[in-house]
């Protein structure tokens, strides 16, 4: 801050001519030098602003507006003018001018001209931000948009998807198939039953016997009146169920 106050109102800014120019003031007046960057107006607007920071620092307007705008009257009293606080303030101030009057003006200026004292070659601007802004974060950017505008992810990725579909599908239609090839030929083996036609003899016989006894039985008129009985009597036990249900 010191630096800055001691450029824009101590200093007087250099001209190219040496006599300084000559100009016509508002008022009409011939005077010599360069022109002003401020008006009254101006001047008077920053002064006020400038007043304005340490007024409202002030306990009394301080304590009233934090009271206004919270509602709470209760607050710390804040002593800004102690003897804590201010030698606090003075010791900054020392080594702040300490710096900018044996440090700054000394070594940093030569004829009233600040003097770049950094060696050229490790300029941070031409080291390091150029580059970064300029060619690598440009192909960083560069190479993550083309990598999703040229479709370099989708496309392969659909490619993928695809031929894993087409696997599964093939796979799940001949599997039953696989499956019941490979158990026929491990354990499910068909086996070649050998006839015994003694046996089978001997069962022809049983059947022609119990077809010729059932054909005598149901072609007799008793059995047919039996099965006519047997049959009357469940229609009267079901008559009698839905009766008393």
């Amino acid at each position: 801050m010191l630096k800055l106050f001691i450029c824009i109102f101590v200093e007087k800014p250099q001209t190219n001519d040496a006599a300084g120019s000559v100009r016509t003031s508002s008022e009409g007046k011939l005077s010599s030098g360069p022109d002003p960057y401020m008006n009254h107006l101006s001047t008077g607007v920053l002064l006020l602003s400038a007043i304005l920071l340490p007024l409202l620092g002030q306990p009394a307007i301080s304590g009233r507006l934090a009271a206004w705008m919270t509602g709470d009257h209760v607050f710390a009293h804040f002593h800004a003018f102690s003897w804590t606080n201010l030698s606090g303030s003075l010791i900054s101030l020392g080594i702040g001018a300490c710096v900018y009057l044996f440090v700054v003006r000394r070594l940093l200026m030569r004829a009233s001209t600040y003097i770049d004292r950094w060696p050229q070659k490790l300029d941070l601007e031409d080291l390091v931000y150029r580059p970064l802004l300029l060619k690598v974060l440009p192909a960083i950017g560069g190479a993550f948009a083309s990598f999703f505008a040229e479709n370099k992810l989708l496309r392969p990725l659909c490619l993928i998807i695809l031929r894993a579909g087409g696997l599964a599908a093939q796979l799940l239609s001949v599997s039953t198939d696989g499956l019941l090839i490979l158990f026929h030929d491990t354990f499910m083996k068909e086996r070649v039953v050998r006839a015994d036609r003694i046996r089978f003899r001997k069962l022809r016989g049983i059947e022609k016997s119990l077809a010729r006894a059932y054909t005598s039985i149901s072609m007799n008129f008793s059995f047919t009146l039996m099965m006519t009985c047997l049959g009357i009597i469940v229609i009267l036990a079901i008559i009698l169920a839905f009766h008393y249900m």
